[in-house]
């Protein structure tokens, strides 16, 4: 008799805890991280999207998501050893893990997700180059201070980037009682490969270019029979410049959009002058200068 009591009262509790445990199955949900690895993550995908690194992949079995009363998310983790563990998640936390599971991010190239978001090439960009101003006063041409430059990076460590520029000016002529142009029209293309470090872009590579001028200014013409006045006509220097050369460039990437750098380089520059006339005694081979000039500049890059 008193054995059948026992019987009884163990069968009973059985039940409530039976009971106990479906009241507490009921207030919560399971949560479906990706459906790359379902409800329950199991060793293997823990081991392939390198998840819960606070786990030891020989001690762990499984794992869910589940969502609390309280819209609080906790992941409970079945171990090896029979174990079960709960920590909780936040939003931000849950939402990183899901990203690392569907950017198929995997053992062999695995980086943390605000690291690719941040250092992940951007195949196009816009940017504004602000040169090292200078000015030639022997044959009086300047350069555009600032290019707009077209980033193209196909591929993380390799860059193509051509770049545009113009200036112009206006000053009145009190000879010849009219207004005098000058303008400067740079082409060029630079050629990158690139080394990221963290969120760093250093690059060593080539940039070739080419500057056009034209500078209208005001020549005198001696009488032809003295004593004549003489009179002045406007007359056009024509100028182009031919740069190639290395250039050393780094550039930090404060968001995934925006990025701040600097450049140095060594140019080898041919400028070619000609003064648009007629007389058939001037020597336009003269008119050539070669130098080697070194160049800076900062720059702001915008990505798409």
């Amino acid at each position: 008799m008193k054995s059948k009591k026992i019987i009884i009262t163990a069968v009973v509790f059985a039940y409530s805890l039976i009971g106990i445990k479906n009241m507490i199955a009921q207030d919560h949900e399971v949560i479906l991280l990706s459906h790359k690895v379902g409800e329950t993550i199991d060793s293997n995908e823990k081991a392939r999207y390198r998840l819960f690194p606070f786990y030891r992949n020989e001690d762990f079995k499984s794992a869910q998501f589940l969502k609390m009363p309280d819209s609080s998310i906790v992941l409970q983790t079945v171990l090896e050893d029979g174990r079960i563990e709960n920590r909780t998640f936040t939003k931000e936390h849950f939402t990183m893990t899901k990203k690392i599971v569907e950017s198929n991010v995997t053992k062999k190239n695995f980086k943390t997700v605000t690291e690719k978001e941040t250092r992940s090439h951007r195949i196009f960009g816009i940017g504004l180059r602000v040169n090292q101003l200078w000015y030639n006063e022997v044959f009086q041409i300047r350069p555009p201070s600032s290019t707009i430059t077209i980033a193209i990076t196909p591929h993380k460590n390799f860059r193509i980037e051509p770049e545009i520029g113009y200036f112009s000016s206006k000053s009145h002529d009190e000879q010849l009682k009219e207004d005098l142009t000058d303008k400067s029209y740079h082409i060029g293309l630079g050629i990158y490969p690139i080394l990221q470090k963290g969120n760093t872009n250093l690059y060593l590579g080539i940039r070739l270019a080419e500057i056009r001028f034209t500078d209208e200014f005001a020549k005198f013409i001696p009488p032809t029979r003295p004593p004549g006045n003489g009179t002045f006509i406007k007359e056009e220097l024509i100028s182009k410049q031919y740069l190639i050369g290395p250039v050393l460039g780094a550039e930090y990437l404060f968001t995934k959009h925006f990025s701040f750098g600097g450049e140095m380089g060594l140019k080898y520059s041919i400028i070619h002058n000609d003064v648009d006339n007629s007389d058939s005694t001037h020597n336009h081979d003269e008119d050539k200068t070669k130098s080697y000039l070194t160049e800076s500049n900062l720059f702001v890059r915008f990505y798409f």
